[in-house]
Parts: C-alpha cells; sequence; structure tokens
C-alpha cells in the first residue's frame, strides 16, 4: 500500500496535488489532536507534567483553504481543578 506522503511527492497535476496536501493538513491536525488527548491522559495518570496554561488554550487550524477550525486541547483534571478554584 501506498503512502499518503509518498503519493504527495509522486503527485502529477496541480489538482492532485492540492487535494494530497489537504488530505495530509486533515491527517497532521488529527495527530495533533491526539497527541493533546493523550499529554492530558498522561497528566491524569501522573506520567507527564502539567505544562503553561497557555498550551491548552483554544487554537485555530485551517488544513485547507475552505475549512476553519477552532480547536479546544483537552485539558488535564489538575488544571481544571485549577481553574475552578
Amino acid at each position: 500500500m501506498e503512502t499518503l506522503s509518498k503519493k504527495a511527492f509522486e503527485a502529477t497535476g496541480q489538482k492532485q496535488i492540492e487535494r494530497t496536501s489537504t488530505n495530509l493538513n486533515f491527517q497532521a491536525l488529527e495527530v495533533t489532536k491526539l497527541e493533546h488527548r493523550a499529554h492530558a491522559a498522561a497528566v491524569d495518570c501522573g506520567l507527564a507534567d502539567l505544562r503553561e496554561a497557555e498550551h491548552y488554550e483554544s487554537y485555530e487550524a485551517s488544513p485547507s483553504a475552505w475549512h476553519r477550525y477552532n480547536v479546544q486541547p483537552d485539558k488535564p483534571e489538575a488544571l481544571k481543578e485549577r481553574e475552578a478554584a
């Protein structure tokens, strides 16, 4: 099976290049969201340290020219408790 990144490098034609690039950008967005979720879970389990509050602030992601998403990273329970106090 051919990987998407390999397809991106071998793409011919502007439309195919744009489509493959957009698919890679969407995958990168999902990976970033999963990294935030995994970090929050690791902090809750005591395997990682709590980062600065700015790390957990929402941000805008635009994986394509047509899509814009406001992403709110998962927050560890310790940070939620700190904000509630």
